[in-house]
């Protein structure tokens, strides 16, 4: 480690670095000729291990020594790069005495060793953009009227302009503004805030308070009299007068001029390089570059999306407008660009037109043989005789068109049907014919349906007759077996019999462990409760007097002996709870059970040698006692459940029915079990016979239910009507028969009957059609029949056709006409359109001539509007982040811990990304919001550095929303030791309190110079 040139180093920030012991030195950071801050360097390169004695041993007897705010100002460097990450946050978030720095060679360069970019002046690209939109006469895009009444004005040439300023070069108001010395806020001022509306500042000046006690309304205030507008509330007009200021120690006082345009934009100019022609937007380069907009941060630092991301840090970089105008301009586009193209397709259509008519009047050639055409029409129209007289196509060519067309219409449903009606006399011909064979056919399909009528009927007769059969033969194997009859509801009488042998089995459950004989009492269970209760009541009270006189003989024995004595009786009763216990509950020493009992009675009554006079303790009696009272409760619990034992099988008990009744009822329910249970596997054996057989209770239920409901319910299901059912199936059986052979005869007629039809149609026999398909065929010759009924009707009215005229012959004519029609138009359109041709070429001729001006227009707006959109923005950015990152990261290092990143980029216009030491790229969405909350306020300070001409004041109104108490700490560091001594005023505004409370211990050194005001309602 280069110690000497570390000192060095340190020496240019703490010129009196001293060392005082070990490698160790200390200084004095001085600010404005006044102690800020005491400097401990330790140069040691040691573990420290011994931290905490370390810092006792070096700071205590100072630190206790400098009591006030010079406390909080104590820092304690560690050149160190032997920790690891772990130790080092430790010893930097232990806040005991000073702040501590770890830092390695590099690290301890860097804190004292600030990048300083080039004051390279940064564009205002809103009011670059304003001054483009004004070039095409979008101005009003900047505005708030709506995109529709833009995009009308600006097509009708009619948009609203502004009178352009005349800015006052060399105007005194316009001077750089290096203090603010006072303001003074006036009653036509806003409410808040209420206590205070005169502020005289200092160098350094603290807002505080809770929301809403006008903070913000001092700071607007500044802005407000720098700018004309503020930011937040850019559209709002202030009252003239509203607000008074004293500027650069002048005493001169200055008067809030809201409308002055003129000295804003001189400002604007002068403070920032910003130009336009109209309005006043000062308040948005004042915004950008000394007003930290903690909105745009607070989006920063919150934002999900690197979209987000994007939009807040332009709001940062380019200023708070920068999203309103790109956002408007962006979606002007959008409304600009389908007219442009409408427009432009129009115009390149007209000129293509223009090109086109053009060639054609060019090319155009006077026709020969119009004459010969129009005599071969005429000659057609003669040859073809129609109804119309005085036919000429030079005069009525449309009606001559009109007339041919109908012709072809007509003629192509006789071509289609390959005219086998060619002329009238063959129509009539046919009609004549069709119309006896209709009624033949009708005749004939009528009595097939008759047989079809009567075979339906037979076969129903013959479905029923053969149901009815089978259902006599299957109740006959029922009627012929008596066993079989027995299925009939057995199910159900095995539910209910498997449903009492559960009632029974919870009876016998129940009673398994209770001889009911015992019980056989001629007394009800109340009254034997009764008994039985006063008989424990007594053994408990016999109980009770022996456990009593145990009580007193054991007080009066000593402590020991007492224990002794207890000791013994839990052995007692050791040996009644664990009959088979073997051994000793104290020693656990293994005995036969007869010696341990032996020794247990030894030790509680004596040994039967000895007599020591002393009357030993009536312990059987007691236990005889406790036996006897545990033997009746067991009877007591028995007999209640004989009693609910009853209850739950029966359902009830009345309260005079003796312990004997339940009893004798009991036993009763006990010995029905077997023979049900023999009930039950009787049924459940004919059921399988039944399944084996073939046959059920169900088929046997439907079977009865259907020979006593048919038959005209002459019989009842009963082996007795066995022998009537057997007759009524043989009378079935010579009915069936019978309807048959009934059905066999209809069959063969309604054959012969189709066979006819056939012939009648010329269907070849061997076809096999239905008679739908056979009334469709007369139903179509039907229709045929009409149809060129109306057709011959319409051709009439069109040409004088005679009886033996071939309409094959008429079509030819049509058709020759139809040609030359179309050759004879042909040359007449030559001439028609020619003179459309001239039309249109001057319909276009006037088109571009009129649209031209307009195509300009919108041409030079719709590629500026591109132009401003396509990345301009996003390169303005990328280039502040390639002059200024070494900059921005110095200073994010110094206001944020842990000092992970050394790098910054910005891709492709859309993602910001943080290069940490291991050169691994992190999008900001990744990090926490702490550390972007950082970031935002190291490009706003990089920003502020910028400025060469602006005014020399920097604004927070609460800047650390999300950053910890130790960076915050780490902020306020960074502007005691870079922005003051800069000669930056700082205002600074929170409603945290405890960061307020921060902010007065590290900027009361400058006494008078520090201004601070608590706001309250």
């Amino acid at each position: 480690m280069n110690t000497a040139h570390l000192i060095n180093i340190a020496k240019e920030v703490i010129p009196d670095l001293a060392l005082v012991k070990d490698n160790i030195y200390k200084g004095t950071l001085n600010i404005e000729d006044k102690v800020a801050g005491i400097y401990y360097i330790d140069f040691s390169n040691k573990s420290r291990d011994d931290f905490e004695d370390f810092q006792e041993d070096l700071l205590s007897d100072e630190f206790y020594s400098n009591p006030g705010n010079l406390q909080w100002n104590y820092y304690l460097f560690l050149l160190n790069d032997k920790l690891n990450a772990d130790e080092k946050s430790t010893i930097e978030k232990n806040d005991k005495y000073a702040r501590k720095f770890v830092l390695d060679e590099k690290g301890f360069e860097d804190f004292f060793q600030y990048e300083e970019a080039d004051k390279v002046s940064q564009t205002n690209i809103v009011a670059d953009w304003k001054t483009a939109l004004e070039e095409v006469d979008l101005q009003e895009v900047y505005t708030e009227a709506s995109y529709v009444e833009i995009l009308n004005r600006f097509s009708s040439n009619s948009t609203k302009k502004d009178e352009p300023s005349k800015i006052r070069k060399g105007n005194s108001d316009a001077s750089k503004i290096n203090f603010v010395n006072k303001v003074l806020l006036k009653d036509n001022y806003r409410k808040q805030p209420s206590k205070v509306r005169e502020f005289a500042f200092g160098k350094v000046n603290l807002v505080k308070g809770i929301n809403g006690v006008g903070k913000t309304s001092v700071f607007e205030a500044i802005e407000l009299m720098l700018c004309g507008r503020s930011m937040r509330n850019s559209a709002f007009k202030n009252p003239d007068g509203c607000i008074e200021a004293q500027f650069n120690d002048d005493k001169h006082i200055q008067k809030f001029q809201h409308s002055n345009n003129q000295l804003f934009q001189s400002r604007d100019l002068s403070w920032y390089g910003s130009t336009y022609p109209q309005g006043n937007y000062l308040f948005n380069s004042f915004n950008r570059f000394n007003y930290f907009n903690a909105d745009a941060g607070q989006d920063f630092a919150s934002s999900t999306t690197d979209g987000q991301i994007r939009d807040a840090l332009f709001n940062i970089v380019l200023g708070p407008e920068f999203g309103y105008i790109e956002e408007r301009t962006q979606k002007m586009l959008e409304r600009i660009r389908p007219e442009y193209n409408k427009i432009k397709d129009l115009m390149d259509k007209a000129e293509k037109e223009v090109d086109r008519t053009s060639a054609v009047i060019a090319s155009y050639k006077e026709p020969e043989h119009l004459k010969f055409i129009t005599q071969k029409v005429a000659e057609n129209i003669t040859v073809l005789n129609f109804v119309e007289q005085n036919l000429e196509i030079t005069i009525n060519g449309t009606k001559v068109e009109d007339l041919n067309n109908q012709l072809s219409v007509i003629f192509k449903n006789f071509s289609d049907s390959d005219f086998i009606y060619n002329s009238i006399i063959d129509f009539q011909r046919a009609e004549s014919d069709f119309f006896p064979k209709k009624k033949a056919y009708n005749d004939l399909i009528a009595q097939v349906k008759n047989c079809n009528q009567l075979a339906s009927v037979q076969t129903a007769l013959q479905k029923q007759l053969e149901q009815d059969i089978d259902v006599i033969k299957k109740s006959l194997i029922y009627l012929g077996d008596e066993q079989l009859l027995k299925l009939n509801g057995i199910e159900s009488d095995i539910k209910e019999q498997e449903f009492n042998l559960r009632k029974i089995d919870f009876v016998r459950q129940q009673l398994k462990e209770i001889s009911i004989s015992e019980y056989k009492m001629e007394m009800t269970v109340s009254e034997l409760e009764r008994i039985y209760r006063e008989e424990t009541g007594k053994y408990r009270k016999e109980i009770s007097e022996i456990e009593m006189q145990l009580k007193n003989e054991l007080e009066k024995l000593g402590k020991i002996d007492q224990l002794v004595s207890e000791i013994k009786l839990q052995g007692r009763e050791f040996i009644r709870l664990d009959p088979n216990a073997l051994n000793c509950p104290m020693c656990q020493t293994l005995f036969k059970r007869s010696d341990l009992e032996t020794q247990i009675r030894e030790i509680i009554f004596g040994s039967p040698k000895e007599d020591t006079g002393k009357k030993p303790f009536d312990s059987e009696k007691l236990e005889e006692l406790r036996s006897k009272t545990k033997n009746i409760e067991q009877k007591i619990l028995e007999i209640n459940k004989i009693k609910d034992t009853h209850l739950g099988y029966y359902g009830s008990v009345t309260s005079t029915e003796t312990l004997k009744i339940l009893s004798d009822q009991l036993e009763t329910v006990l010995a029905s079990w077997e023979e049900r249970n023999g009930k039950v596997k009787q049924m459940k054996e004919l059921v399988e016979f039944a399944e084996l057989a073939g046959v059920s209770e169900k088929e046997l239920k439907e079977l009865k239910f259907k020979i006593e409901n048919s038959f005209d319910r002459k019989f009842t299901f009963t082996t007795a009507n066995k022998d009537k059912l057997e007759s009524e199936m043989k009378s079935l059986e010579n009915k069936l028969g019978e309807s048959k052979l009934q059905l066999q005869n209809i069959l063969k007629d309604r054959l012969s009957k189709g066979m006819e039809v056939k012939r009648l149609l010329d269907i070849p026999s061997e076809n096999s059609l239905s008679i739908t398909e056979t009334d469709k065929i007369i139903d179509q010759k039907s229709n045929e029949i009409e149809i060129f009924r109306d057709i011959f009707s319409k051709l009439q009215t069109v040409i004088n056709l005679a009886l033996n005229d071939q309409v094959s012959e008429y079509k030819r004519k049509s058709d020759l006409l139809n040609e030359n029609i179309r050759t004879y138009k042909e040359a007449v359109q030559g001439q028609l359109i020619l003179n459309q041709t001239k039309e249109a070429l001057e319909l276009n001729n006037k088109l571009l001539k009129d649209n031209r001006p307009k195509l300009t227009r919108f041409e030079k707006a719709y590629f500026k509007l591109k132009e401003l959109t396509s990345g301009q923005a996003s390169d303005h950015v990328d280039k502040f982040f390639s002059q200024n990152f070494a900059e921005i990261i110095d200073i994010f290092k110094a206001i944020h811990i842990p000092k992970e990143f050394v790098d910054i980029k910005f891709i492709d216009g859309k993602q910001l990304l943080l290069v940490d030491e291991d050169g691994k790229e992190r999008s900001v969405t990744e990090i926490s919001t702490g550390q972007r909350s950082a970031l935002a306020l190291s490009i706003f300070l990089s920003l502020n550095k910028k400025l060469q001409n602006g005014p020399e004041i920097i604004m927070f109104d609460d800047p650390v929303a999300f950053i910890d108490d130790l960076n915050a700490l780490s902020f306020l560091d960074y502007l005691r030791m870079y922005v003051l001594p800069s000669g930056k005023q700082i205002f600074f505004a929170t409603a945290n309190m405890r960061l307020a409370h921060l902010f007065e211990k590290k900027f009361s050194f400058l006494e008078n110079d520090f201004k601070h005001w608590h706001l309250v309602r």
